[in-house]
């Protein structure tokens, strides 16, 4: 958090930071209550820049358990591997076993006990396997806080050109699937007042052409989001989604890209970003840590782009 410096300037909140900031560029603190007891009554003048930086470490608790579908690729290994680094406890899930287990040697490499990380192989278009996915998860770790739905496929085409059975395979896996791991977890994060993070992105907001399925897949992933988080606050139980724009990944390749289409897209998109690029996979897990740690603890609800001003432009 940066904030100015100039004390007339400040008011409020904002004074009360400074304040606590002084001959301290940087400091480092909890939470914001713990901040506000310390907050001294100064009359010098403040350093020309403060940075306050509440660490994931405290508000993230490493005993926290992570039930994690789709982190095996792309955006849900970096958040994987970002969570692994946190010390937090995972069960991670994909189809393809040998890639699973190369994820959880990473998970070890990143500094993760190999008892607190747990790789399930299973397909989530199988009901039987979500299912075991959860129940696996709770044998190993006895108790589940938080759940992050990243799975997805990316399935191209207009409504001329798909199909009824192409259209079902985008939802049965980006919004049915997110569906059924939500209604599973649930009563074991209501016990633990966890929260749920959904992977969506910007393309609900904002639908292109010759995307038709994943469009409508990822709005109702966030109606979803949306509608859970009005059942389950009374709960202590906190539902968010984030919106990612073009991220750098390997999705557009598996969904029929070659290298060259691909570069080309690339450079096409990234002026359609108003910050003049595209985003990376470390942007995105950051927005997912924030998401689940106690700094967002009064955000429900939300559906948060990430997309560098995309959905806006």
């Amino acid at each position: 958090m940066i904030l100015p410096t100039n004390l007339s300037s400040l008011s409020g909140l904002g004074r009360k930071l400074a304040l606590r900031c002084l001959h301290k560029p940087t400091v480092k603190c909890r939470s914001y209550s713990e901040l506000w007891a310390i907050a001294p009554d100064v009359s010098e003048t403040v350093p020309s820049l403060l940075a306050i930086h509440f660490p994931l470490k405290e508000t993230v608790w490493p005993t926290t358990l992570f039930i994690f579908p789709g982190a095996t690729s792309g955006i849900g290994k970096g958040i994987a591997l970002a969570l692994a680094a946190e010390g937090c406890s995972l069960a991670i899930t994909g189809r393809n076993e040998r890639v699973l287990e190369e994820v959880v040697r990473l998970c070890w490499k990143a500094g993760l006990p190999q008892d607190k990380v747990l790789g399930i192989p299973g397909d989530l278009a199988k009901d039987e396997d979500c299912e075991r996915i959860v129940l696996e998860t709770l044998d190993h770790f006895k108790s589940l806080h938080i759940l992050i739905n990243n799975a997805g496929i990316l399935v191209r085409g207009s409504l001329e050109e798909l199909s009824a059975d192409d259209f079902d395979r985008q939802l049965n896996i980006n919004t049915r699937a997110a569906f059924l791991m939500m209604k599973l977890s649930l009563p074991y994060i209501i016990k633990t007042k966890g929260s749920i993070v959904n992977v969506s992105s910007n393309l609900s907001i904002k639908p292109i052409p010759g995307y038709l399925a994943y469009n409508v897949s990822k709005a109702a992933l966030d109606q979803l989001t949306r509608s859970v988080a009005l059942e389950v606050a009374d709960k202590g139980v906190r539902v968010n989604a984030i919106n990612p724009g073009v991220i750098v990944t390997e999705v557009h390749k598996r969904a029929g890209m070659d290298d060259k289409t691909y570069e080309e897209f690339l450079n096409y998109v990234k002026d359609l970003h108003p910050l003049g690029r595209v985003g990376n996979v470390e942007e995105v897990s950051r927005s997912v840590l924030f998401l689940v740690s106690q700094n967002a603890s009064f955000i429900t609800g939300a559906t948060l782009p990430v997309d560098g001003g995309n959905s806006i432009f």
